[in-house]
This record gives structure tokens, C-alpha cells and sequence, in this order.
């Protein structure tokens, strides 16, 4: 029996040195086309899978780049062209393969909830725009949460277009600024408002200290430029909520990074904020002006004409008027910015009077009701939910990576913001929210592990659906909303002797 062993582990021996023999003369017989057919297999399985993520990459960068320059998304075009280019990253990405069953329908159901308001509140289509703005964010955070879950290194690109954002508004807002002659005079971009615009330079100039505090050469001056840049049109925008949310998150990234990084860390903190700080002085002199304005004396003139206390108890009247408005048109609202006309003979006379709501979420609840207000809430609390917790974890394992803190502390700082005022108003604002809850939703998807590949038939068809109300919405949207700052009413005027 020994020798009979002896000789089948020979025998098996000389049958495993033989097969690599056999296969290499089989390689050098085959034609050269046969060989070098098992290379072309990677490169179409790479381009495969990274064009949907640079067609979603282009969607953000018209909403980061391009919608800010047309009226912050205001101007006829504007929301037609990113709501199309959301359509085709649906289209192309896939997201019934990457992101859970919830998330989609949730997003079908917002777009469908804005467009029924158009369809059946008191304002008719006139809306249609805002609707479609609805759809475009609903869609845009399933895009980009489905391309963070197809490919990290997304967020790498996404953080160097908010930044690039940050650049190119200030760009284009130094010439008018700087030819009023004033530096006191607020910064408003091409917002042509402070406030929305101070909400815009927020997440791009946070992510610009981050970049400088964690990369190297090219990159991290990169991100320093866009830090001085958004640092100076913050502080001269004059809007006193973005300042506060600002400085906090400059404060939490700085101790992050000097909790993970020690001494190195903190002296790279301190150089880029003596640069912003620099660069903040140095534009409210000569020789730029005149004469030298401190850097916050905009601010303060501002305070003078309206204190802080004055602008908050406006706040509330509105906040008032928009749950009243609700309450009489509880099921579809009153229709997109209609809270003033709605609000005529119904509240008391000395109360101000504003088509916009100054809370981007009773601003839901005023204008479509339940409509509108149950599939948008469900969705901002569990984005607000996901943040918080992302931002607990990030603290706990002390990483301040851009994506798992720094994006996360962007998203919160434009919710709470948003709370406040009507940023929302504005597409370009409400897309970039809509970007950073993206990120956000698809880190948390990404570390829950690989998504199934395929998808039920009812998630595919919402997709389908969705992809169809982008088309909608680009045509309702061609034409602009330039009258949102106006009420929008059948009866199109205030009764009563208010305005």
C-alpha cells in the first residue's frame, strides 16, 4: 500500500507542474487577440462604473457652480438645467441598486407631494417652480447618496466643488461690492440678498479649512484660498445667523483636528486663521477703498436700523402667521408663498407681513399643508437624526475627515440656519442642502456594508417615476420664479392697507 501511495502523490505532482506548462503554451499560441482580451475586461468594468459618478458629479457642479451665478437659482434656467441633470444622474447611477427602499420612496414622495400643492392649493400652477426646486433636492440627495455608496473617493471631488463654489461667488460678487465704494455696504453676490448669500459661502468655506488642515501642497492651498475668500464675504455679507454658525464651526474643526493631530495640528489651525483674519482686514482699506472700515462695522450699522431683538420678533410674527395659515388650509396649504395674502384679515394689523416664512420647514407647512409637510419632515428629521449621530461618532473616534465630520457639521449648520430664515427660497441654497445631506445619507449607507444589486420592481418604477417628474419639473421651471419674493394669489394684492 506505501509504494502505491508513493507513486498517486508523484503522479498528482507531476500533473500540477505540468498544467502551468500547458497553460503558457496555450498563452503564446493564441492569436493576439485572444490574449489580450482578458485586459479590456477591467477598463470597461472601470468606465462602466465611473460615469455615473461624474454625471452625478456634473449635477452638482451646475447646482455649486452654475445656479448660484443665475440669481441663486432664481433666473429663468436655472432650476430647468439642474433638475435635468438630476433626471440623467438617476438615470445613469442607478440608485434602486445603492440606497435603501425608504430613501426612494421618500423621495418619490416629496416630489409628488409638491407638485400636488401646485395642482390643488388656493395659488394653482403658479408655483410650479417651487415645486420643482422640491423635486430637484428630493432627487439630488438620492443621487449623490448613491454615488458616496459607489465610489468614496466621490467625496474627495465634491468637497473640491464646494470650495470651487465658495471661489467663484465671492469672484463674482468683489466687483459690484468693491465699485459701491462702501465697504459697510453689505456683500450680496449674485443672491442679491445677504442672507441666502452668507448661507451658500457657509459648507464651502468650512470644507476649505478642513482641506488645509488635512492635505498637502496644491490641495490644502486650495482649500486656505477658499477659506480667506468665504471668510471675507461672511463676515462682510453682514448676516449675523451665518457669522454665528461660522465662527462655532471654525471652533469644532479646530479642536477636532488638535485633538487628533496634537501641536502640528494646532499650528496649521492658527496659520490659516491668522490668514482669513489678514485677509479680512486687509479688503476694508486701501487699496481697495479710501478709507478703512472695520469689518464689522456693516454689521453694526445694520443693528442700528434693526436690532437683533427687532429681527427676531419679526421672525416670530411670521412663524405665527405661517402655523395660521395652516391651520385654515391644513391638508394643501395655502400655496407657494402665499403667507402674506393668506395672512390679510386673519392676523392683527400691526403684525409685518412676508410671502416668506423665515423657516425653511413652517415655510413647507404654510405652503402645502400635510401635502408637502409629512414626506418633507419625516425626511428632515432623519437627516437631522443621522447627522447628529454621525457627528457623536466622529467625536468619539476623534475623526475629523471630511466626510464622516466636517460634512456632517456643514449639513447641521445649514438646517439650524435654515430654521431662521429662507434660504430655501433660493435653489441654489436648498440644492446645496440638499448635496450635504446626500454625503451624508451615503457615509452612513457605505459603512452599513455593499447594497443588494438588485432591485424589486416597485423600487425600480418609483426611480422611472422620479425620473419623469425631473422632466416635469425642467418644464415648469423654464421659465424662472423671479417673483418669489412677491406674494403669489389669485387675487394678487394686500388687503387692508398692509405691505
Amino acid at each position: 500500500m506505501g509504494p502505491v501511495k508513493h507513486r498517486g502523490v508523484r503522479a498528482d505532482a507531476q500533473r500540477v507542474t505540468q498544467a502551468p506548462v500547458a497553460a503558457s503554451s496555450r498563452a503564446v499560441a493564441a492569436p493576439p487577440e485572444q490574449a489580450s482580451a482578458p485586459e479590456s475586461a477591467p477598463v470597461r468594468t472601470a468606465w462602466r462604473a465611473s460615469v455615473p459618478v461624474a454625471v452625478v458629479l456634473l449635477m452638482c457642479g451646475w447646482w455649486l457652480l452654475v445656479a448660484p451665478r443665475l440669481w441663486g437659482g432664481r433666473e429663468a434656467g436655472a432650476v430647468t438645467g439642474g433638475v435635468i441633470l438630476t433626471g440623467l444622474s438617476i438615470l445613469a447611477i442607478q440608485p434602486q441598486r445603492w440606497v435603501p427602499r425608504s430613501a426612494v420612496w421618500s423621495a418619490g414622495a416629496i416630489s409628488v407631494g409638491a407638485f400636488g400643492v401646485a395642482l390643488f392649493a388656493p395659488t394653482g400652477w403658479a408655483g410650479a417652480t417651487t415645486a420643482a426646486s422640491y423635486v430637484g433636492a428630493a432627487w439630488t440627495v438620492i443621487a449623490v447618496a448613491a454615488a458616496v455608496v459607489r465610489d468614496r473617493r466621490f467625496v474627495d471631488f465634491l468637497a473640491l466643488l464646494l470650495v470651487a463654489g465658495v471661489q467663484v461667488e465671492v469672484a463674482e460678487s468683489w466687483l459690484a461690492w468693491w465699485g459701491g465704494g462702501d465697504p459697510r455696504q453689505p456683500i450680496v453676490g449674485t443672491f442679491y440678498w445677504h442672507d441666502p448669500f452668507a448661507a451658500f459661502l457657509l459648507p464651502g468655506t468650512v470644507v476649505g479649512l478642513a482641506l488645509w488642515l488635512r492635505k498637502r501642497r496644491a490641495t490644502a492651498l486650495f482649500g486656505l484660498v477658499g477659506l480667506v475668500l468665504g471668510s471675507i464675504g461672511l463676515v462682510y455679507s453682514t448676516s449675523r445667523a451665518s457669522d454665528a454658525c461660522f465662527a462655532a464651526a471654525v471652533v469644532l474643526v479646530g479642536a477636532m483636528a488638535a485633538r487628533g493631530g496634537g501641536l502640528a495640528a494646532i499650528r496649521r489651525f492658527a496659520l490659516a486663521v491668522l490668514v482669513a483674519v489678514a485677509g479680512i482686514f486687509a479688503v476694508a482699506g486701501p487699496p481697495f477703498f479710501p478709507h478703512r472700515s472695520l469689518p464689522f462695522a456693516g454689521t453694526a450699522a445694520r443693528a442700528g436700523g434693526q436690532s437683533l431683538g427687532q429681527n427676531g420678533g419679526y421672525r416670530i410674527d411670521f412663524w405665527r402667521e405661517a402655523l395660521g395659515v395652516f391651520g385654515r388650509h391644513p391638508l394643501v396649504g395655502g400655496g407657494y408663498h402665499s403667507l402674506a395674502s393668506e395672512s390679510v384679515g386673519h392676523d392683527p394689523s400691526g403684525w409685518p407681513l412676508s410671502p416668506l416664512a423665515h423657516n425653511g420647514y413652517l415655510q413647507a407647512l404654510s405652503d402645502g399643508g400635510l401635502l408637502l409637510a409629512v414626506p418633507f419632515g419625516i425626511a428632515v428629521v432623519a437627516l437631522s437624526w443621522w447627522t447628529l449621530s454621525a457627528l457623536l461618532r466622529a467625536v468619539r473616534r476623534r475623526d475629523d475627515s471630511v466626510a464622516r465630520f466636517v460634512l456632517p457639521l456643514c449639513l447641521g449648520a445649514m438646517l439650524l440656519h435654515s430654521a431662521v430664515d429662507f434660504d430655501w427660497s433660493y435653489a441654489a441654497d436648498f440644492a446645496l442642502a440638499a448635496v450635504l445631506a446626500g454625503a451624508v445619507a451615503g457615509q452612513r449607507w457605505a459603512d452599513r456594508g455593499p447594497a443588494p444589486a438588485r432591485a424589486s420592481r416597485a423600487r425600480r418604477s418609483v426611480v422611472m417615476a422620479g425620473v419623469a417628474l425631473c422632466a416635469v419639473a425642467a418644464v415648469a421651471a423654464w421659465s424662472g420664479d423671479l417673483t418669489q419674493s412677491l406674494p403669489i394669489a389669485h387675487n394678487n394684492h394686500l388687503s387692508g392697507g398692509r405691505s
